[in-house]
């Protein structure tokens, strides 16, 4: 640029030259908002499920990680080969305001954390009042006061009504560990709370391994006629498992909206049936893990 008196200047060049020469890690990656992602070396690790991410570029570069990350909500990541995002089964997975960093060449690792962190868990993810979860199930209501579903009367998201996550599993077919679940009260709910009373327990709402699996068919069907599943309706017309996206390969039969985007499973006819995913349709869901690591209870 030009300085006052038609001085040119080089300043800025040198300057980027200069700081490409210094060698480090980034300290913060800012979010907006006020929300940022900030280097955290603590001493000692803290026990964290890690999920790796396969988005691309983020296995590699700190920026798509960072971003990955944050599309999943994640309150923390790490980059150790590839991105991995962090869930937490308490409120707080580093005290970055009181746990003590190594500032020497050999952390325990090196972390980012999101701060600040206003909210609440959900399930694994921390949840952003002003957020909503990844798949758009839970956000903040009207006066951000809250959490609700996304159904048609959302209905209030209350963590006290959130079942125990597993410690073991009751039925065991395949290597899968197959649960059912329904609200204490035994009343209807939608997609999005079947979806989370699963990941409550640890488990996704059953998907692929469904299909995949008869013996989990024939099993279901001793439980109950039908279930909340996780399937959806493509813009090509069919429906495909979630998360994976696999052909749903179950014929379509009847149900309350023959157009509906979500479907639960008839076990007795083994076919499905669409419904609204906002709809207070059923009052049981179907939860499979894959290739779980619970003991049979």
């Amino acid at each position: 640029y030009v300085l006052a008196g038609g001085v040119e200047s080089y300043l800025f060049a040198t300057c980027s030259a200069l700081a490409n020469t210094v060698t480090g890690e980034l300290f913060s990656i800012d979010l907006g908002g006020g929300k940022e992602y900030r280097r955290f070396a603590p001493k000692n690790s803290t026990a964290v499920d890690w999920v790796k991410l396969n988005d691309s570029g983020a296995s590699t570069d700190i920026i798509a990680c960072a971003d990955a990350a944050f599309a999943r909500n994640a309150l923390v990541f790490k980059i150790n080969g590839s991105c991995y995002a962090g869930a937490a089964s308490g409120m707080i997975l580093y005290g970055i305001q009181n746990d003590e960093q190594d500032c020497g060449d050999a952390p325990a690792e090196v972390v980012y954390v999101m701060t600040p962190l206003p909210g609440q868990m959900v399930g694994d993810t921390f949840l952003l009042y002003t957020e909503s979860t990844s798949d758009g199930c839970i956000r903040g209501n009207s006066d951000n006061t809250g959490l609700v579903f996304n159904d048609e009367y959302e209905t209030p998201y209350d963590s006290g009504l959130m079942p125990q996550r597993l410690t073991c599993c009751n039925k065991i077919i395949a290597g899968h560990c197959v649960e059912t679940v329904q609200r204490p009260d035994s009343d209807s709910f939608g997609y999005c709370e079947a979806k989370t009373l699963c990941e409550a327990l640890g488990l996704p709402l059953a998907s692929y391994e469904l299909q995949a699996t008869p013996d989990i068919q024939d099993y279901a069907k001793t439980l109950n006629h039908y279930f909340w599943i996780n399937t959806q309706r493509g813009e090509e017309g069919y429906y495909r498992w979630l998360p994976d996206g696999q052909n749903n390969t179950f014929p379509v039969g009847g149900g309350s909206n023959s157009q509906g985007k979500c479907a639960e499973v008839d076990t007795y006819d083994k076919d499905l049936w669409p419904v609204d995913c906002e709809s207070l349709d059923w009052y049981i869901a179907l939860c499979i893990g894959l290739n779980t690591s619970l003991k049979q209870c």
